[in-house]
């Protein structure tokens, strides 16, 4: 995230950081929250960066400083990501060793940044908060998250709470339009519908490239939706039989969490009466909306289901579990 973005789209976080490091009050910890595709951790970074910077308010981008953090190579930052695994006490642990034994430069900062702070164990932040109110480190702590509910009040009471907005989606859907990638170890365009959905999902090129380099779960979990939606608009017992189909196909719970996140998010609209004019889905969504569906329950039943994401659950369960929530089974 460049400086002009930040200013631009984070205006009330913008306010604060400025007048704190101006006024050299920076807080030892903050909280930034926000949608699934607000770009908390590329803001966290550029704030980290920034509290170090000597010549301007945020990064320069230009200074040793900035140069250093860019290049990771600096000592007076650390970066716990809890995107994909739990947040361990080893790793706090790790964190607090880490400015214990490096030697810290003169006048600086030291700062660390824990992404998606929600996914961390109750050992672990027993240790963090320790950490936190140790009068002495002098260090500022960055947490991140887009699921506030999901963060314990002892880290929020602790923290300096700030919401993070999502960039324009159609910034990142003209980023990635047209790129090649590879699906089915053949080469795959990304399409126009393609980048849209991925920009309900995420906030950054990056994160993208991360997730379709890794592997087909996303086009998997694209394609799947499609037929779903169009299935349920037939009958149920269509929709019924061809989510149990997919058990038979599909393995991956990194899938089955995109599929649900973009079923979310199809549902949401369909409820709110808010279907995008660019919405990949529009004309079924458009249906769907017409039939007698639980789709309330169904949103309801999906919310738990990525609440659970982390835990082993049988995917043919979800899927009758889904089905019933649709049919009125389930409240």
């Amino acid at each position: 995230m460049n400086n002009e973005e930040f200013i631009e789209y984070q205006p009330i976080l913008y306010k604060l950081f400025s007048s704190s490091k101006e006024k050299k009050r920076l807080a030892n910890a903050y909280l930034l929250y926000g949608d699934i595709n607000a770009p908390v951790k590329e803001v966290g970074m550029l704030l980290c960066e920034s509290i170090n910077c000597q010549k301007e308010i945020l990064s320069c981008h230009k200074c040793s400083d900035c140069k250093k953090f860019d290049e990771h190579v600096t000592t007076d930052f650390y970066f716990i990501d809890g995107k994909d695994k739990t947040i361990k006490k080893e790793d706090i642990q790790k964190l607090e060793n880490f400015f214990k034994l490096t030697s810290l430069e003169k006048n600086k900062t030291p700062t660390y940044l824990i992404n998606h702070i929600e996914n961390i164990t109750n050992e672990a932040i027993n240790a963090l908060l320790k950490f936190l109110e140790e009068p002495k480190t002098g260090v500022i702590a960055i947490l991140t998250t887009n699921n506030l509910k999901k963060v314990l009040n002892t880290i929020i009471s602790r923290s300096i709470k700030v919401k993070v907005n999502p960039l324009p989606k159609e910034k990142l859907v003209n980023e990635i339009t047209g790129l090649e990638y590879t699906y089915l170890k053949s080469k795959k365009i990304l399409t126009k519908n393609e980048a849209i959905v991925l920009s309900w999902l995420y906030s950054s090129k990056e994160d993208v490239d991360e997730l379709l380099n890794e592997s087909d779960d996303f086009f998997l979990a694209y394609n799947q939706v499609e037929e779903f939606l169009h299935e349920l608009d037939v009958s149920i017992t269509n929709a019924s039989y061809y989510l149990l189909m997919i058990n038979y196909k599909v393995n991956s719970l990194k899938c089955y969490n995109l599929m649900y996140l973009i079923l979310k998010r199809v549902f949401t609209e369909i409820l709110t009466s808010t279907i995008s004019e660019d919405n990949p889905y529009k004309e079924v969504m458009c249906s769907l909306g017409k039939k007698d569906l639980n789709i309330k329950n169904a949103t309801s039943e999906i919310n738990r289901l990525l609440s659970l994401s982390r835990l082993n659950l049988s995917s043919t369960l979800n899927s009758i579990k889904i089905i019933k929530a649709l049919q009125g089974e389930i409240s």
